[in-house]
Protein backbone atom coordinates (compact mmCIF):
# COMPACT_ATOMS: atom_id res chain seq x y z
CA UNK A 1 0.00 0.00 0.00
CA UNK A 2 2.83 2.40 0.86
CA UNK A 3 4.42 1.82 -2.54
CA UNK A 4 1.16 2.75 -4.31
CA UNK A 5 0.88 5.96 -2.28
CA UNK A 6 4.53 6.79 -2.94
CA UNK A 7 4.12 6.12 -6.67
CA UNK A 8 0.99 8.32 -6.75
CA UNK A 9 2.86 11.13 -4.98
CA UNK A 10 5.78 10.85 -7.43
CA UNK A 11 3.40 11.01 -10.40
CA UNK A 12 1.61 14.08 -8.99
CA UNK A 13 4.92 15.85 -8.35
CA UNK A 14 6.24 14.94 -11.80
CA UNK A 15 3.07 16.31 -13.39
CA UNK A 16 3.37 19.54 -11.39
CA UNK A 17 7.01 19.96 -12.38
CA UNK A 18 6.16 19.39 -16.03
CA UNK A 19 3.45 22.07 -15.84
CA UNK A 20 5.96 24.53 -14.34
CA UNK A 21 7.63 24.95 -17.75
CA UNK A 22 4.42 25.23 -19.78
CA UNK A 23 3.47 28.86 -20.43
CA UNK A 24 -0.13 29.87 -19.82
CA UNK A 25 -1.07 32.68 -22.24
CA UNK A 26 -3.50 34.23 -19.74
CA UNK A 27 -0.55 34.93 -17.40
CA UNK A 28 1.91 36.00 -20.12
CA UNK A 29 2.40 39.51 -21.45
CA UNK A 30 4.04 41.21 -24.41
CA UNK A 31 4.50 44.86 -23.50
CA UNK A 32 3.74 47.32 -24.99
CA UNK A 33 2.23 45.41 -27.92
CA UNK A 34 -0.64 44.02 -25.82
CA UNK A 35 -1.72 47.56 -24.93
CA UNK A 36 -1.37 48.79 -28.51
CA UNK A 37 -3.03 45.79 -30.16
CA UNK A 38 -0.34 45.55 -32.84
CA UNK A 39 3.34 44.89 -33.37
CA UNK A 40 5.25 48.20 -33.56
CA UNK A 41 8.86 48.01 -34.77
CA UNK A 42 11.51 50.46 -35.95
CA UNK A 43 14.38 49.97 -38.40
CA UNK A 44 17.02 50.49 -35.70
CA UNK A 45 17.44 50.18 -31.97
CA UNK A 46 14.19 51.21 -30.36
CA UNK A 47 14.22 53.41 -27.31
CA UNK A 48 13.79 51.75 -23.92
CA UNK A 49 10.13 52.72 -24.05
CA UNK A 50 9.65 50.82 -27.32
CA UNK A 51 11.53 47.62 -26.58
CA UNK A 52 9.37 44.52 -26.37
CA UNK A 53 9.28 42.96 -22.91
CA UNK A 54 7.93 39.42 -22.90
CA UNK A 55 6.82 38.02 -19.55
CA UNK A 56 6.28 34.25 -19.42
CA UNK A 57 4.36 32.63 -16.55
CA UNK A 58 2.87 29.18 -16.02
CA UNK A 59 -0.69 28.24 -15.04
CA UNK A 60 0.06 29.08 -11.40
CA UNK A 61 1.11 32.60 -12.53
CA UNK A 62 4.73 31.84 -11.62
CA UNK A 63 7.63 33.06 -13.81
CA UNK A 64 9.33 30.52 -16.05
CA UNK A 65 13.11 30.83 -15.96
CA UNK A 66 14.87 29.76 -19.16
CA UNK A 67 11.76 29.77 -21.39
CA UNK A 68 12.65 29.78 -25.09
CA UNK A 69 10.88 32.79 -26.64
CA UNK A 70 10.39 33.48 -30.35
CA UNK A 71 8.98 36.49 -32.23
CA UNK A 72 7.78 35.11 -35.57
CA UNK A 73 7.29 37.63 -38.40
CA UNK A 74 7.23 35.00 -41.17
CA UNK A 75 3.56 35.79 -41.88
CA UNK A 76 4.48 39.34 -42.92
CA UNK A 77 5.50 39.77 -46.56
CA UNK A 78 6.22 43.52 -46.29
CA UNK A 79 8.85 43.26 -43.54
CA UNK A 80 12.07 45.00 -44.47
CA UNK A 81 15.58 45.25 -43.12
CA UNK A 82 14.89 42.64 -40.52
CA UNK A 83 14.74 39.00 -39.75
CA UNK A 84 11.90 36.52 -39.99
CA UNK A 85 12.10 36.09 -36.22
CA UNK A 86 14.03 36.77 -33.06
CA UNK A 87 14.68 34.39 -30.21
CA UNK A 88 15.94 34.51 -26.65
CA UNK A 89 15.50 33.05 -23.19
CA UNK A 90 13.79 34.46 -20.15
CA UNK A 91 15.69 35.08 -16.95
CA UNK A 92 14.77 34.31 -13.37
CA UNK A 93 11.85 36.74 -13.37
CA UNK A 94 10.38 35.11 -16.48
CA UNK A 95 11.09 38.18 -18.63
CA UNK A 96 13.03 38.83 -21.80
CA UNK A 97 13.59 42.10 -23.68
CA UNK A 98 13.82 41.94 -27.48
CA UNK A 99 14.41 44.73 -29.95
CA UNK A 100 13.41 43.80 -33.51
CA UNK A 101 15.11 46.14 -35.97
CA UNK A 102 12.90 46.12 -39.03
CA UNK A 103 10.43 48.08 -41.06
CA UNK A 104 7.20 47.49 -42.89
CA UNK A 105 3.48 47.92 -42.58
CA UNK A 106 0.71 45.43 -43.24
CA UNK A 107 -2.10 43.39 -41.89
CA UNK A 108 -0.29 40.12 -41.23
CA UNK A 109 0.23 37.59 -38.46
CA UNK A 110 2.98 38.13 -35.90
CA UNK A 111 3.23 35.28 -33.40
CA UNK A 112 4.96 35.27 -30.00
CA UNK A 113 5.78 31.79 -28.68
CA UNK A 114 7.34 30.58 -25.44
CA UNK A 115 8.50 26.96 -25.13
CA UNK A 116 6.57 26.27 -28.33
CA UNK A 117 3.28 27.63 -26.94
CA UNK A 118 1.66 30.61 -28.69
CA UNK A 119 1.28 33.25 -26.00
CA UNK A 120 0.25 36.18 -28.23
CA UNK A 121 -0.80 36.85 -31.81
CA UNK A 122 -1.04 40.22 -33.54
CA UNK A 123 -2.68 40.83 -36.90
CA UNK A 124 -0.89 44.06 -37.75
CA UNK A 125 2.73 45.18 -37.98
CA UNK A 126 3.62 48.88 -38.27
CA UNK A 127 6.94 50.67 -38.41
CA UNK A 128 8.36 54.16 -38.63
CA UNK A 129 10.18 52.80 -41.71
CA UNK A 130 7.34 53.12 -44.24
CA UNK A 131 6.82 55.51 -47.12
CA UNK A 132 3.34 54.50 -48.22
CA UNK A 133 4.52 51.80 -50.61
CA UNK A 134 7.66 50.22 -49.16
CA UNK A 135 10.30 50.45 -46.46
CA UNK A 136 13.80 51.64 -47.14
CA UNK A 137 15.78 50.51 -44.13
CA UNK A 138 15.49 53.80 -42.25
CA UNK A 139 13.02 56.26 -40.82
CA UNK A 140 14.41 58.78 -43.27
CA UNK A 141 13.14 61.77 -45.24
CA UNK A 142 10.77 59.77 -47.46
CA UNK A 143 9.18 58.09 -44.43
CA UNK A 144 8.98 61.53 -42.77
CA UNK A 145 7.06 62.93 -45.74
CA UNK A 146 4.63 59.98 -45.60
CA UNK A 147 4.13 60.35 -41.85
CA UNK A 148 3.66 64.16 -42.10
CA UNK A 149 0.95 63.75 -44.74
CA UNK A 150 -0.86 61.11 -42.67
CA UNK A 151 -0.54 63.21 -39.51
CA UNK A 152 -1.82 66.36 -41.23
CA UNK A 153 -4.87 64.59 -42.65
CA UNK A 154 -5.48 62.55 -39.49
CA UNK A 155 -5.72 59.44 -41.63
CA UNK A 156 -3.22 56.66 -42.09
CA UNK A 157 -3.17 53.20 -40.57
CA UNK A 158 0.55 52.82 -41.34
CA UNK A 159 1.27 55.98 -39.34
CA UNK A 160 -0.87 54.95 -36.36
CA UNK A 161 1.63 53.26 -34.02
CA UNK A 162 0.13 53.42 -30.53
CA UNK A 163 -3.36 52.21 -31.32
CA UNK A 164 -4.61 50.61 -34.49
CA UNK A 165 -7.22 53.28 -35.21
CA UNK A 166 -5.94 54.86 -38.44
CA UNK A 167 -5.80 58.27 -36.81
CA UNK A 168 -2.17 59.30 -36.16
CA UNK A 169 -1.94 61.67 -33.21
CA UNK A 170 0.62 63.34 -30.94
CA UNK A 171 1.82 60.05 -29.43
CA UNK A 172 2.47 58.66 -32.89
CA UNK A 173 4.37 61.84 -33.78
CA UNK A 174 6.54 61.27 -30.69
CA UNK A 175 7.27 57.69 -31.76
CA UNK A 176 8.23 58.82 -35.26
CA UNK A 177 10.39 61.68 -33.95
CA UNK A 178 12.23 59.32 -31.57
CA UNK A 179 12.95 56.91 -34.41
CA UNK A 180 13.94 59.66 -36.87
CA UNK A 181 16.24 61.35 -34.34
CA UNK A 182 17.78 58.16 -32.91
CA UNK A 183 19.92 57.38 -35.91
CA UNK A 184 17.29 55.20 -37.57
CA UNK A 185 17.40 57.76 -40.39
CA UNK A 186 20.13 57.69 -43.02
Amino acid sequence: MKSILFLSLVLVLAGSMAQADVPDPQYCEVAPWDAWGQAFVTPGQQSNADEITITVHNNADLPIDGADVELDFSGCANRCEGTVGLTGQTGGTGTLVLNPAMGGCEDCTVIVRANGVTIATYTRMVSTDWNGAACGGAAGPVALAFFAAAFNTGSGTCASYLVYDGNPGPGDLGKFANSFNSGDAN
